[in-house]
């Protein structure tokens, strides 16, 4: 004898599925909606679409440790033909260089720091030899956008970054910093495209 595993006990002496469901969910009201700060709304669910109020990155920037470099100034470099720079300065995530990379010139930059004005290139530091303070070898060649992100190239200002209904994790905000940061690039929620103290409408789970 086969066995329907799909019948549903409407029961005979007791109250059954469909009518113990129907006397739950008639019982069940929206609970309403309520402004609260992005850090308290972790497994909360968004009450409408949140959209991203500045773009990440704000500028462009380095995808590598390195030097940011005129790509013209690189295109015939090699391991054993390198191009000679003149490093003019450094720059690190967070801060900005005022000066410009000019023909000939080089300026250091870590992972994350803005591209300076002038430079269309990063050369990763594996393929850049320091012999001295003001001079790099640069033993690779770099077509123009090698190694940077572009401003926006994550989020853009105005894109939505949460969806009405969608519930938010703790990575959506505070750890997605951090992991955006490390380059693993969690794509889950862009949150912290919103001020700290941004609040968005949310309701509890149903």
């Amino acid at each position: 004898m086969e066995t329907d595993y799909n019948e549903i006990d409407e029961g005979t002496d007791y109250v059954g599925y469909r009518e113990a469901f129907s006397l739950i969910a008639s019982k069940v009201r929206p609970v309403g909606i309520e402004e609260i700060p992005l850090v308290l709304s972790v497994d909360r669910i968004a009450a409408g679409d949140v959209a991203a109020q500045v773009s990440y990155p704000s500028a462009d920037v380095s995808l590598k440790d390195g030097f940011a470099v005129k790509s013209v100034d690189v295109a015939a470099a090699s391991m054993q033909n390198p191009a000679s720079l003149k490093v003019t300065g450094s720059v690190f995530a967070g801060f900005k260089f005022d000066g410009e990379v000019k023909r000939g010139g080089a300026v250091k930059v870590c992972s994350g720091a803005p591209i300076p004005r002038g430079a269309d290139a990063v050369v990763s530091g594996e393929f850049c030899e320091e012999v001295s303070p003001d001079e790099v070898f640069v033993k690779a060649d770099a077509e123009p956008g090698r190694n940077i992100l572009r401003a926006g190239g994550e989020v853009k200002a105005g894109a939505t970054i949460t969806m009405d209904s969608t519930t938010t994790k703790f990575c959506d905000q505070n750890g997605l910093f951090f992991r955006i940061r490390l380059r693993s690039y969690c794509k889950t929620l862009f949150l912290m495209s919103l001020p700290e103290n941004r609040k968005i409408p949310v309701k509890y789970p149903s």
